[in-house]
C-alpha cells in the first residue's frame, strides 16, 4: 500500500497542471476597429504600438481562440498617457452571454490588469468602447490564462 501511494504522489508531482496563456495584441490577427483608432504616443506598449481612438461610439475588438473550454482569467493592458479615460467601457463576450465592466485607464498603464474570469467554449471576444471626445481610450492588449481545475477526479481512491 505504501509504494501505491508514493506511486500516486510521483505521478501527481510529475505531471503538474499547466495554465494556457494566449495573447492578442492590437496589431495581430484576430482584432477588428470600428471609427478611427490611431498609434498612440502612450508609454509601456505591449508590443510594438498602442492605440487610441477619441471617437464616441468607436470599438476595438479582440477575439481570441480558446484551446480548450474552460474557465480564464481576463488582462488586458494599456498605455500610461496623461488623458487617459477614467471610465472605459469593456464587454466580454463569454459563454453565458455578454458582461460590460467599466476600467480606469488613467491608472496602472503598461502593465496587465485584471477584469474578471469567465468561462469561454471556444471564443473570447472582448471589445473595448470609446466614449469621449475629450479623453482617449486606449486600446493594446488582451491576454487570457486558464484557471486550471487542480481538484482530483472524483472517482480517485486514495488508500
Amino acid at each position: 500500500m505504501r509504494h501505491l501511494l508514493f506511486l500516486l504522489i510521483f505521478v501527481v508531482l510529475l505531471n503538474p497542471i499547466h495554465a494556457a496563456e494566449i495573447i492578442v495584441d492590437n496589431d495581430s490577427a484576430g482584432t477588428e476597429a470600428t471609427g478611427i483608432w490611431q498609434p498612440s504616443s502612450g508609454k509601456n506598449t505591449y508590443g510594438t504600438q498602442s492605440l487610441y481612438s477619441r471617437e464616441i461610439g468607436a470599438t476595438y475588438r479582440f477575439t481570441l481562440s480558446i484551446p480548450e473550454p474552460g474557465l480564464y482569467d481576463v488582462n488586458l493592458w494599456w498605455t500610461e498617457f496623461f488623458n487617459r479615460s477614467t471610465n472605459v467601457a469593456i464587454d466580454v463576450v463569454h459563454r453565458d452571454g455578454t458582461e460590460t465592466i467599466f476600467v480606469n485607464q488613467k491608472q496602472n498603464g503598461g502593465q496587465w490588469n485584471n477584469i474578471g474570469s469567465w468561462y469561454f467554449a471556444t471564443d473570447a471576444v472582448v471589445i473595448i468602447h470609446s466614449n469621449s471626445t475629450s479623453k482617449s481610450t486606449g486600446a493594446d492588449a488582451v491576454q487570457l490564462i486558464s484557471i486550471p481545475d487542480d481538484l482530483p477526479p472524483d472517482d480517485l481512491e486514495i488508500i
